[in-house]
């Protein structure tokens, strides 16, 4: 920004020529990590570049900051932009694919700390532990589908076979009276 800009800017904030608008155009970038920063105007060297915070702007640190925009800016330690380098990024389809081919299987010793060694027997006593439970598990799950089955089976069935009325039944309990009365008559 030339001084007489930086004159023009001030005296627009502060009021004194009303008539006369101003527009201010920032360029705001993002770094690679997250970070925000801010240029007035486009990005060009001599230009300052800050960095965009919750408490407000700060100069950016020296040294050189690449954007998303693949965009490498060089910045010196009063955070003025020194250089501008366009980054090229290859294409997935243009990298090389290297393949490694073992001829012969290697042994290869690590060694472990007794906390690893504790570690993996843990581990070890944990998996023999849970084995079988998993094996029961795996068993009530096929008891279980066979129960579901036969209940919808069960389910589309009817509850009971009709009951029909034989008309042609007599009570127990009436012919057992009729008994007895016959039964008294004769006496």
């Amino acid at each position: 920004m030339e001084a007489k800009e930086a004159i023009t800017k001030i005296k627009v904030l502060l009021g004194l020529e009303p008539n006369e608008v101003v527009e201010v155009q920032f360029a705001e970038l993002t770094l690679v990590d997250g970070t925000t920063v801010r240029v007035d105007g486009e990005p060009e060297v001599g230009k300052a570049l800050v960095v965009v915070t919750e408490e407000g702007e700060i100069p950016a640190p020296e040294g050189q900051h690449q954007t998303t925009s693949n965009l490498l800016v060089t910045v010196d330690a009063t955070g003025t932009i020194t250089e501008l380098t366009p980054v090229e990024v290859e294409a997935e389809d243009e990298k090389e694919e290297v393949e490694v081919v073992m001829e012969e299987e290697e042994e290869v010793k690590v060694e472990m700390t007794e906390e690893d060694k504790k570690k993996v027997e843990m581990a070890d006593a944990l998996v023999d532990t849970l084995l079988p439970y998993l094996e029961v598990i795996d068993e009530m799950k096929d008891k279980m589908s066979k129960f579901e089955t036969q209940l919808e089976q069960m389910s589309a069935e009817p509850a009971a076979k009709k009951i029909k009325r034989n008309e042609n039944f007599q009570d127990v309990r009436s012919s057992r009276v009729d008994r007895l009365v016959t039964l008294k008559k004769t006496k």
